[in-house]
């Protein structure tokens, strides 16, 4: 049976329904991925602590970023201590030469600032402070080499003093960390290998869309045609990637999504 022209203007219609709700998803769905990009170096201790740990050590690797190298031998400095008094006790003969370590890397931590490279100097000044008001000390470097001692900590009680570092000093260690860099001195950031994809679809969309438009319209010339749909050249030139909003906000609109 065939169908009337209505009913077929009709199946046209909802296809190309469906067709612009793809597609407004789709830019939706790029747009999140662009804040999530912008927002990663500067909230990236709330994404360490909010979300699955899979998730920012994969983006790590995006951005370049990898473990610090002197914060992580401090803290599995911390841990090889704790693994030695939890198993043979706080007077076992291998504690000394543990602490004389943590001494050592606490000067260095204070001397050379490892925080520096990804401007969080002042998670160094908080665990500082922290450490001077524990020991009650004017010197944060006196305040380690009193805190790294075993006389402190068999008289604080060892697990008094490892819940205070584990709560003050191991979480701003936890979130440092070192960027790689290119030969010209720029981060390393390979954003632009996820964001490709989006701009060959967007720019290739764009195109189809503006041939529809000529085929249309006989009398429209090719670049009025793109300006009859001009804020979809913002989804695949991502010069200012911000002003995607205002393409997707559009396109959401007339996909009957918002």
């Amino acid at each position: 049976m065939k169908m009337l022209p209505y009913q077929r203007l009709r199946k046209v219609s909802e296809l190309t329904l469906w067709l612009e709700r793809i597609v407004a998803i789709v830019a939706a769905a790029n747009f999140g991925l662009i804040l999530f990009d912008l927002t990663y170096i500067p909230w990236r201790d709330f994404y360490f602590r909010r979300l699955p740990p899979l998730l920012h050590q994969t983006y790590d690797r995006v951005k370049g970023i990898e473990p610090n190298r002197e914060t992580q031998e401090y803290l599995q400095a911390v841990e090889g201590l704790r693994a030695i008094v939890e198993a043979k006790g706080i007077g076992a003969a291998e504690v000394e030469p543990r602490l004389e370590e943590l001494r050592q890397l606490s000067t260095t931590l204070i001397d050379e600032n490892p925080f520096q490279v990804a401007g969080k100097t002042i998670a160094l000044a908080r665990i500082k402070k922290e450490m001077r008001d524990r020991m009650n000390a004017e010197s944060a470097t006196d305040a380690f080499d009193r805190f790294w001692n075993r006389r402190y900590l068999t008289e604080e009680k060892w697990s008094s003093a490892m819940s205070f570092y584990d709560r003050k000093i191991r979480r701003r260690l936890e979130i440092n960390y070192s960027r790689r860099d290119t030969e010209i001195g720029e981060f390393v950031d390979y954003f632009w290998a996820i964001e490709l994809p989006f701009i060959l679809f967007f720019g290739v969309e764009f195109l189809l869309r503006t041939w529809v438009i000529s085929r249309r319209n006989p009398g429209v010339q090719w670049f009025e045609a793109m300006l009859w749909r001009w804020y979809g050249v913002f989804l695949f030139l991502p010069v200012f990637p911000l002003l995607q909003i205002l393409p997707v906000a559009i396109r959401l609109d007339r996909a009957k999504v918002l």
